[in-house]
């Protein structure tokens, strides 16, 4: 048992919780605050001050929008007002998608209009998804005044290589007999594609691209193979959209004369990369590095002791972008030390000490199937939070003796 510590102690630690989603169990808010439950709980019992923080991050993928206006970005210091528009879900649903703008300025979130939580598991069929929504949300910013458009790219439910997208902008896709495809094309339609016309009247507007993956459009890394079974591709169906999505890029890429399919991130959201590359003025950034600096998280990180951060699953993968890392970075470069926490550690997560995150705990304490882990997520990681706090009890102790 920990002895009661004088209320009138100043705490040495003030902790900044840096939470990306555990996808599929909490966004990045509710994972940042039921951590905070956590330790404000084991703070509380032995009569200890905390001063904590949170700040929801994303690498671009769904909760970018979240995370943003968690930080106040809609208020009289950035100026940016929330915008709703109606667009066409993956599967043709109407969905009201949010977005942020500011003048000439816009920051979308693909996962806003084309996500995969839009749609239950049951229903999930990416061979009829289409990611023709972004591209309404993409023309209504510009309407509204956007010539530079921060494009969130991660979490979408498409596998069309953009072709949905590119629709709603104006590019005509034309079957065997000459004739406009009118319905929202997802990848079942790319084979039957033959020729393309129509331009994109924006020549004015810039994209930037945000994502964490660097995955290319086709082949065993590419956009079908690793992210196409969570988004409801079965496997039967995989050999089939691999060859529609090789189709499609041959047929852009003799339009277009440009050929983008082997580029780093061109498979990111479905393959909207590549497609938005082909016919746009486009700028593809790390997604992580560039959300925490439009949050201004070097200035939260400074003003801290220690920082925690994580997601769903740190392992060797982590240290291609993603937020976590990007984190621990900064804070590294700040002379402050980085906590990681996850739902899962995976192959090759010690690793991640070279990245600077300095000790990496699962939230799992108990042997449970994933989907209870999943369903559970904000209790257990309310539990770690728990025992987390009265280990920094126990060594603000020790250094107080």
């Amino acid at each position: 048992m920990f002895s009661i510590i004088n209320s009138s102690q100043v705490s040495p630690y003030r902790i900044l919780i840096a939470l990306d989603s555990f996808k599929g169990s909490m966004t990045s808010i509710q994972a940042c605050l039921a951590l905070q439950r956590g330790l404000q709980d084991s703070f509380d019992r032995v009569n200890y001050p905390l001063v904590s923080t949170i700040m929801p991050i994303s690498d671009g993928g769904d909760g970018l929008l979240e995370a943003l206006l968690m930080q106040g970005f809609v208020n009289d210091i950035e100026s940016y007002t929330l915008q709703d528009v109606s667009v066409f879900g993956p599967y043709g649903q109407k969905v009201k998608a949010k977005y942020l703008l500011r003048e000439n300025e816009a920051i979308l979130e693909m996962a806003q209009s084309t996500g995969l939580t839009l749609t239950p598991i049951e229903n999930r069929r990416t061979f009829y998804a289409s990611s023709y929504g972004l591209g309404e949300m993409i023309l209504d910013a510009y309407t509204k005044g956007a010539r530079k458009i921060i494009l969130g790219v991660g979490g979408s439910a498409t596998n069309d290589g953009g072709a949905g997208c590119l629709q709603a902008l104006g590019i005509k896709f034309h079957d065997k007999n000459g004739a406009v495809i009118k319905d929202h094309i997802s990848p079942k339609d790319l084979h039957n594609i033959y020729s393309i016309s129509g331009s994109i009247d924006l020549c004015d507007l810039e994209i930037e691209i945000i994502c964490d993956v660097e995955n290319s459009l086709l082949g065993k890394n590419g956009a079908t193979y690793v992210y196409g079974k969570q988004k409801g591709i079965l496997d039967g169906d995989l050999e089939i959209l691999e060859s529609n999505l090789s189709y499609f890029a041959d047929i852009v890429e003799a339009h277009t004369g440009k050929i983008l399919r082997t580029i780093n991130k061109s498979g990111a959201g479905g393959g909207v990369v590549f497609g938005l590359s082909s016919f746009c003025c486009v700028r593809i950034l790390n997604g992580a590095y560039r959300i925490l600096d439009l949050i201004k998280a070097d200035e939260k990180i400074r003003n801290v002791d220690i920082v925690i951060t994580g997601e769903g699953c740190l392992d060797r993968q982590s240290s291609f972008g993603k937020a976590p890392i990007g984190i621990a970075s900064r804070a590294f470069a700040l002379g402050k030390h980085t906590i990681g926490v996850a739902g899962l550690l995976g192959e090759g997560y010690l690793d991640l000490r070279e990245y600077h995150i300095d000790c990496m705990f699962s939230i799992i304490n108990a042997p449970m199937p994933l989907q209870e882990a999943i369903q559970r997520g904000e209790e257990l990681l309310y539990e770690f939070g728990v025992q987390l706090g009265f280990m920094l009890v126990l060594q603000a102790t020790k250094l107080q003796e």
